[in-house]
């Protein structure tokens, strides 16, 4: 790999970094403004309605994500069983794929009933902030690990940082947005800038460290599918009234989602390495 390729990833990776900051954002700021004027939104409608992007093609857009991730979910057991390689790593992405699934089923049960709920609760309950605190401190906390390894802050000092940034968000969710039908765009947006946006301050791409940092994790499949993500994540919202429901809606993210989750473990052999020489680096 030359300097020129390496120089190169580790640009490429910074700005996918703020990218993605500044698409989550942008998204925030149109859907807290979407909330508060709710006769002049910047989201569409249905997806204000319902809290997520339900298609026509299918019956139930829930009943089949939650076939879906069920069905990601046994994959990823059978792959470990099969190779017993990335064991724990699977595991995980297993567990989240069959805990991704009962939402959908909880979500399809709630919607065949009681149809699209997007009421305000009174007050979010222990049981759920605990829940939704679990599931957010995937993205605090596995940000702060990785910034942890490389070297650019000291475990007290990261750790610390991401149980503050962890408390502020469920504390935004259970004060201010308070609808069930919204928790999963809550969860990927606060997942996103939790990541990104300590990545794109603490690593630049300027100076030697940063580029060996960056361009040694820099992988095309990682990248992209990563993209593909963030690309899901903002048209659902935008565009579900004008195109996304007609291709999917909701489903096209629960496969962009298990796509990323799966090349990120798959790809992820052989990095310990690379991470052991980099805290080594002055």
């Amino acid at each position: 790999m030359t300097m020129t390729s390496t120089e190169s990833k580790a640009k490429l990776s910074f700005y996918t970094d703020i990218l993605s900051t500044i698409s989550i954002l942008f998204l925030s700021t149109c859907w807290i403004y979407s909330l508060s004027y709710p006769n002049q939104p910047l989201l569409s409608t249905s997806f204000l309605q319902n809290g997520f992007c339900l298609s026509p093609l299918f019956d139930n857009t829930h009943y089949r994500c939650s076939q879906f991730d069920a069905a990601c979910g046994i994959l990823c057991l059978l792959f470990v069983l099969l190779t017993n390689k990335n064991k724990q790593a699977m595991i995980g992405v297993a567990s989240y794929f069959f805990a991704h699934s009962y939402g959908h089923y909880d979500a399809a049960v709630s919607l065949a009933e009681e149809g699209a709920a997007s009421e305000v609760l009174d007050h979010v309950g222990v049981k759920e902030v605990v829940v939704l605190g679990a599931i957010l401190s995937i993205g605090p906390m596995a940000c702060a690990a990785e910034l942890i390894e490389v070297g650019k802050v000291k475990k007290g000092v990261g750790y610390g940082w991401a149980v503050l940034g962890l408390a502020a968000g469920v504390a935004v969710y259970a004060v201010y947005i308070r609808r069930p039908c919204y928790a999963l765009l809550y969860i990927n947006v606060f997942i996103i800038l939790a990541n990104s946006l300590p990545r794109a301050v603490l690593i630049g791409y300027t100076t030697k460290r940063d580029v060996q940092i960056r361009a040694e994790k820099f992988k095309w499949a990682n990248v992209l599918s990563g993209l593909a993500v963030l690309a899901v994540v903002m048209c659902e919202p935008f565009f579900c009234d004008g195109f996304t429901k007609y291709i999917g809606g909701h489903a096209l993210f629960d496969a962009a989602l298990a796509l990323n989750m799966l090349i990120e473990v798959l790809s992820s052999d052989g990095e310990k390495s690379h991470d052991a020489g980099l805290k080594k680096m002055e």
